[in-house]
């Protein structure tokens, strides 16, 4: 269901999203970070939802290389209609302007979250909470890298002492550091979540 240059590990993770968002006809949505994906299109054509994505298309940041390979954000629009375009990054602020409060039925992201800068993330993250209608679904993706058994160990035990948390930042797991900032966001887990080792 995607087309040949929708390709990568976001094609892997876009099939979760669609079977776990429970789309249905009228519902808006909000992809952050999509830019070229064709998900949201999808959605509208077999849902019938009401589809936005906000992404800023790389400008100010090797934006040419992007726009050569499907063309310029505006081009990209124009020939996507049934697809709101909101050319803006999500979450410098978390009061962001260019989303509402309880605006949304669904809002997620595909392999996006990481590429935010570490101080920015729990920004993004609220401002991704504030825009969801209540009752409504924000579903993520995330790349998480799972590094070598030997970093895995230490970061594990780095993750069990609170003491060495603090002292050793950055022997965190990314895992560790992506549940805290999650938490820091507002968000509360009400399942296990596996710690690095299990996931190697």
């Amino acid at each position: 269901g995607y087309v040949d240059n929708q390709w990568g590990i976001k094609a892997h993770n876009r099939p979760w999203i669609r079977s776990s968002g429970s789309f249905c006809k009228g519902q808006r949505v909000l992809e952050v970070g999509g830019a070229y994906s064709t998900l949201v299109q999808q959605l509208v054509s077999e849902y019938g939802v009401v589809g936005d994505i906000a992404d800023s298309f790389g400008a100010g940041a090797g934006e040419n290389e992007i726009w050569s390979r499907w063309g310029a954000p505006s081009e990209w629009a124009r020939s996507h209609p049934t697809v709101n375009y909101i050319l803006h990054d999500v979450g410098k602020d978390e009061r962001d302007p260019c989303l509402n409060d309880d605006e949304y039925d669904r809002v997620f992201s595909v392999s996006t979250l990481e590429h935010i800068p570490a101080e920015e993330r729990v920004s993004v993250l609220r401002a991704m909470h504030r825009s969801v209608k209540p009752g409504g679904l924000e579903l993520h993706t995330i790349d998480i890298p799972i590094p070598s058994p030997k970093k895995v160990l230490l970061q594990s035990i780095t993750d069990r002492l609170h003491w060495a948390r603090a002292l050793f930042p950055r022997w965190r797991s990314p895992l560790s550091q992506w549940i805290l900032d999650f938490k820091r966001s507002g968000c509360v887990f009400d399942c296990p979540i596996p710690r690095s080792n299990q996931l190697l």
